[in-house]
């Protein structure tokens, strides 16, 4: 994968993706990995005339390796256990754990609900996620919305045919969005409607509240967890 004419560096987090998502994966099948890299690179070689910029490289990458891994595991696992599976090794692969740390630590140090969802404002994420994303954000008074007109995922599996992989994808939101509902910080997280679903775009809203019990807030992180079964 990493001899491919890519357009643009490798950035640390690709190389550290292509290293481990095949492994986890294929666990001991060192044979199972090797044809899932080598496939993903012949999608990945489709997709160069569409990568504009460094994001949408790693987008790329990330996707082919995910849409490679699900036709391999064809022969030996259902559709659901497929999704299954490939949903937790993404997540895994892709730094689940440090993320989960690393929003317990914002939440921890920053008490305030408005600053803390700015770090999420619509021009920060559209920069992290390039020219294949459109993001755009509404304010009020209660709250914060980031909206995707665009999701590049999406966009790639559906070119190939698989537009329901983008679901696996979309289980790293819940990394970050079960810390925000587990605290009490002044905001809970709902992510309400999704381009995978069959919605026109996806919507993570940031909903301000007072201090509300810890009852009500576990039993808003079930709801969120309980809406997996969509996308983006």
């Amino acid at each position: 994968m990493e001899r491919l004419a890519l357009p643009f560096k490798l950035r640390w987090e690709d190389r550290y993706f292509l290293r481990k998502f095949p492994r986890m994966v294929a666990g001991s099948d060192k044979a199972l990995a090797q044809r899932i890299r080598e496939q993903a690179a012949t999608i990945v070689q489709e997709e160069i005339p569409r990568i504009v910029d460094q994001q949408s490289q790693g987008h790329a990458l990330m996707c082919a390796l995910v849409l490679a891994a699900y036709r391999e595991l064809r022969p030996t696992r259902s559709e659901p256990e497929r999704l299954e599976f490939l949903a937790k090794m993404f997540c895994k692969a892709a730094g689940g754990k440090y993320v989960r740390w690393g929003s317990r630590l914002m939440l921890w140090f920053q008490r305030d609900a408005r600053r803390f969802v700015r770090f999420f404002s619509g021009d920060r994420t559209q920069r992290a996620y390039g020219k294949w994303f459109r993001i755009v954000e509404e304010e009020t008074d209660t709250q914060f919305r980031v909206l995707v007109q665009r999701c590049g995922f999406y966009d790639f599996f559906r070119r190939h045919q698989e537009p329901q992989l983008t679901r696996i994808l979309c289980e790293w939101d819940y990394l970050w969005a079960d810390e925000i509902n587990r605290v009490d910080r002044g905001v809970i997280f709902k992510r309400p409607r999704t381009i995978a679903q069959g919605a026109d775009y996806c919507a993570f809203e940031f909903h301000f509240t007072r201090s509300t019990g810890g009852t009500e807030r576990a039993g808003q992180a079930a709801k969120i967890r309980d809406n997996r079964n969509g996308g983006k």
